[in-house]
């Protein structure tokens, strides 16, 4: 957890306690916040690309994923080291994005704290196994949900993830 003024609401971006002593978060701080060491801005161009994932919530929920899949590999990994890599992973599937199969759909279902029917969600990936889809929640998780919740077809979206 952030050392923020009680009450300073915040959502991680970024980055787990088990696996790493880094974390980004977005906050909002009082103007007349004071910065210290363990808390701080992050780099400008790191900035920029959070800002441009704002735009694009799949390249965002699915950096999570890979800097998670990254930091356990690596012991006593720096600040400078985890933004960097969180930069260069973001940065990536902002680029792709041109390239990729994620699509919004429409909610069916209310599922407390989670789905709201009628909302649009990025669905970023599709297991046939289950028939279930992968999607991207407002606080950019990944969650699997079955494909009717979102009145997909699973042979529909078995084509469309396998192009």
């Amino acid at each position: 957890m952030p050392n923020l003024p009680e009450g300073t609401p915040f959502l991680l971006l970024a980055g787990t306690p088990e696996i790493s002593r880094w974390a980004l978060f977005e906050c909002e701080l009082a103007d007349d916040f004071k910065f210290s060491e363990s808390i701080e801005l992050v780099p400008e161009e790191l900035e920029i690309l959070l800002y441009s994932a704002n735009s694009y919530p799949p390249a965002l929920a699915l950096a999570r994923d890979d800097i998670e899949v990254s930091c356990k590999n690596m012991e006593n990994i720096s600040k400078e080291v985890f933004c960097q890599m969180f930069s260069s992973i973001l940065k990536q599937h902002l680029q792709l994005q041109r390239h990729s199969a994620h699509f919004l759909a429409e909610s069916l279902i209310d599922e407390e704290d989670y789905l709201v029917k009628g909302a649009f969600y990025w669905i970023v990936g599709f297991d046939p196994e289950y028939n279930e889809v992968e999607w991207v929640s407002d606080n950019f998780y990944v969650y699997q949900n079955p494909v009717s919740d979102f009145g997909l077809e699973p042979h529909k979206l078995r084509n469309y993830f396998n192009q």
